[in-house]
């Protein structure tokens, strides 16, 4: 869980009473993790970034929705859930998984140590559910009730999804060991 929840309570409360640099430091905070999140459902980053964008224009123009039963952390990624689901109805498109280099960069900035660089390219391999869930946990750092939140679910689904996701990532984990000990 993240150790500075208040303080972002804090600037966003504060914010909402006319200090601008308050959402600013948010912004801040949160654009690069945001669009890293966005881009697994976009697969543009341009358009992540976009997404990203809206999202905290959503944040500005419904100050009143934030009303404290939950994280502002949880509540701005469900913003961002929200509107990169939209997203891609909108754009009913084949969407190409394209890794460009600034997407790698933005996981390099993220993800400073070779362990989570190598669960985060783990968990790239496991269906979309499993991915949501184990990327809020380990990349996030979030826990089940923010997670439940966030996606709309119990917290008995999330421990569901928890458990599988992990028995399929531990799969992955064994089969890389392999190819890697043959390479």
């Amino acid at each position: 869980m993240e150790k500075n929840t208040n303080v972002d309570e804090q600037l966003y409360f504060s914010y909402i009473n006319g200090n601008l640099q308050a959402l600013e430091e948010l912004v801040k905070k949160y654009s690069d993790n945001l669009i890293l999140f966005i881009n697994k459902y976009v697969n543009n980053l341009i358009e992540s970034e976009d997404v990203m964008m809206n999202t905290f224009m959503s944040v500005m123009t419904h100050k009143k929705r934030f009303n404290g039963n939950s994280t502002f952390k949880t509540y701005l990624f469900s913003i961002a859930r929200n509107k990169s689901i939209d997203y891609v109805r909108k754009h009913k498109r084949e969407q190409n998984v394209v890794e460009s280099k600034e997407v790698i960069d933005l996981e390099e900035k993220l993800l400073k140590t070779d362990l989570k660089k190598q669960v985060l390219k783990s968990l790239e391999k496991l269906p979309k559910e499993y991915y949501e869930v184990l990327y809020l946990i380990y990349i996030e750092e979030m826990n089940v009730f923010e997670i439940s939140k966030l996606l709309n679910k119990n917290k008995k689904q999330i421990y569901n999804l928890t458990n599988r996701g992990k028995a399929k990532l531990k799969e992955i984990f064994e089969k890389e060991r392999i190819k890697h000990e043959i390479n």
